[in-house]
């Protein structure tokens, strides 16, 4: 296609038909004899920014004799969007088409509708922990501090670890590591 320039009264009038949803993009084009990018630029404002009337037509709304990108879908449509689904066999682009949007709004609001499908609503997520390696050092050496101070007067693994806060199993390995002697050991009279 030739270099073509466009009349501010060509642009004007591209700018009316498109903002009243009278011509497509290529419809434009081709009657100004233009290429595409260079109509949309005309009438979005890209380019002839300077001519303000009429102005131009914003970025975002509805593409004429297409889906509207920049509808939204009611409470009442997506209600009639899940029943349309769960009672007949159409697809999502039919069920898009039937309701002017584009297939992935219309599955989309059907799934956040209907929670995904699910019927229990999710498990959240456990948060991660806050806690530094600092902290769960001073902790740690505060357990063992804690566990060397009652391991002479305690009858049982189990009875320390209670009182430390620490599974049996933590405190039967960590008073080995320590080099503790064997509660057994520790209580057998002299």
């Amino acid at each position: 296609m030739p270099a073509r320039r466009l009349t501010a009264e060509q642009v004007a009038a591209a700018r009316r038909r498109y903002a009243a949803r009278d011509a497509t993009w290529a419809q434009l084009g081709a009657e100004f004899d233009v290429a595409l990018s260079t109509i949309k630029a005309a009438v979005t404002g890209r380019s002839w920014a300077h001519l303000t009337e009429p102005p131009p037509v914003r970025r975002g709304t509805p593409t004429p004799g297409g889906p509207g990108r920049a509808r939204a879908l009611t409470p009442l449509s997506v209600r009639d969007i899940i029943r349309t689904r769960r009672e007949t066999s159409l697809t999502w682009q039919q069920i898009g088409a039937l309701y002017g949007v584009h297939a992935s709004v219309a599955y989309r609001a059907y799934r956040a509708a209907t929670d995904a499908g699910r019927t229990v609503p999710p498990v959240p997520r456990p948060r991660r922990s806050t806690r530094t390696r600092a902290d769960i050092a001073r902790d740690r050496d505060a357990a063992r501090a804690e566990l060397r101070r009652l391991w002479s007067t305690a009858t049982s693994a189990r009875e320390v670890a209670r009182a430390v806060g620490r599974s049996d199993a933590w405190v039967s390995r960590t008073a080995r590591d320590m080099g503790l002697p064997p509660l057994r050991a520790a209580r057998q009279p002299a």
